[in-house]
């Protein structure tokens, strides 16, 4: 049964999220901390008074919506609360971007990260903070999420010689804003580049010169994503001449929450 969330009689702000910050712990579990938020539809305050541990191996509350922990999937993070105040805030994964299945007697929910299961089917290990300041659970909803080993897109020895599509979608929300990217270029001539472009862009966002040949050179540059861009979150590459092989992984990403 769908029910419709009480309304506060004295609203906090708009929108806004302080603390709530999320913590990797183990290869099942992260924890929440304390903090407060807008509800997702804008009506209430999700305060949340104590540490919460999300359990990913359990259902419902301080658990996966349903269903169980898959291999290399993006999982969204939620804090869920009653607007009658009866049962306790908790916390929620999901793989909905807009709806998890809240566990009974809750009705209120904001999504406040996002985590990567790898390939074992583990939580990721991961840092999230304040995009402009140091520290999980900063007063901001712009979060960095850094990855604590690369993810993979699929793009391993690309040779594209015309922007191509990189695909993101199962290691970065459609929410980001910037993300970072770990290039691995072998250059078929010295100074040889990849081109990194906002899917919907017309310019280069981001370059990557190699001066030498035949090995890989590394490098992380910050790419904005979501510039008028369709489909969300993906990016574009292009390297200088077929004779290059770039490699390209996600290291982490601003989200906007």
């Amino acid at each position: 049964m769908t029910t419709t969330p009480n309304t506060q009689l004295y609203p906090a702000g708009n929108l806004y999220i302080n603390g709530l910050g999320l913590l990797w712990v183990s290869n099942t579990t992260l924890t929440v901390s304390i903090g407060q938020a807008r509800d997702i539809t804008n009506t209430n305050d999700i305060v949340n008074s104590a540490a919460l541990t999300l359990n990913m191996a359990a259902n419902g509350a301080n658990g996966l919506d349903t269903g169980t922990i898959a291999a290399s999937t993006l999982y969204y993070v939620w804090i869920v609360g009653d607007s009658t105040d009866y049962s306790t805030t908790c916390c929620l994964a999901s793989l909905s971007a807009t709806a998890p299945a809240l566990p009974a007697a809750y009705d209120m929910q904001r999504r406040i990260g996002a985590i990567f299961s790898n390939g074992s089917s583990h939580i990721a290990l991961f840092w999230q903070q304040g995009a402009e300041s140091q520290g999980a659970g900063t007063n901001s909803s712009s979060r960095w999420m850094i990855y604590d080993a690369p993810i993979a897109t699929g793009i391993t020895a690309g040779a594209a010689t015309t922007y191509t599509a990189v695909n993101l979608e199962k290691t970065v929300p459609a929410t980001a804003s910037i993300v970072k990217i770990e290039i691995a270029l072998t250059a078929g001539t010295a100074f040889d580049a990849v081109y990194l472009q906002p899917y919907g862009g017309t310019g280069a966002a981001a370059v990557f010169s190699s001066a030498v040949t035949g090995t890989a050179s590394l490098g992380i540059v910050d790419v904005p994503v979501g510039v008028n861009a369709t489909p969300l979150p993906d990016l574009k590459y292009k390297v200088s001449s077929a004779g290059d092989a770039v490699a390209l992984d996600v290291q982490g990403y601003i989200d906007e929450l």
